[in-house]
């Protein structure tokens, strides 16, 4: 009964910290890069894979922005993954035209640690950042698949 009650506790535990990791910041203000400012408009996401952390966690994101991201007007995805953890061949070429090859300039203008990241930007500015980890990576997906720009 008792390791029960530990197992149970301990998943509420992750389930909430990964939870409270979700980061609000309306008064940031991102601009896009100039080739995609016309058809971004105001609203977008930008997907952020690397290869810090839970490298399962990343190969499920990256799977899931392949499956779902790729090639879409209102998704910008940057990638800081080298290809050393993480096989980044499909991000290879001129094929995906949402891509930018980031390597890290994104996470420090964001001040943001290295990982993979979802962000909502509304009317310009960052309104959420979900971040992908071991902690949260079903929920997160779960919540990000339901967002507009995957419908």
């Amino acid at each position: 009964m008792k390791y029960y009650i530990s197992l149970a506790f301990i998943t509420i535990f992750c389930i909430v910290f990964g939870l409270i990791k979700y980061r609000h910041s309306s008064d940031f203000v991102i601009t896009p890069p100039n080739n995609f400012t016309n058809k971004l408009g105001s609203n977008y996401g930008i997907l952020i894979i690397s290869e810090a952390g839970c490298i399962a966690c990343n190969k499920e994101y990256f799977n899931f922005i392949l499956d779902n991201a790729v090639n879409k007007d209102n998704i910008i995805i940057y990638s800081t993954a080298s290809g050393m953890r993480l096989d980044i061949s499909p991000f290879i070429g001129d094929t995906i035209h949402n891509l930018i090859d980031n390597k890290q300039n994104i996470l420090d203008k964001l001040n943001l640690e290295d990982g993979s990241y979802f962000i909502d930007i509304n009317k310009n500015k960052v309104d959420t950042i979900i971040p992908i980890n071991v902690f949260n990576i079903n929920q997160s997906l779960d919540y990000i698949k339901t967002m507009r720009y995957f419908k």
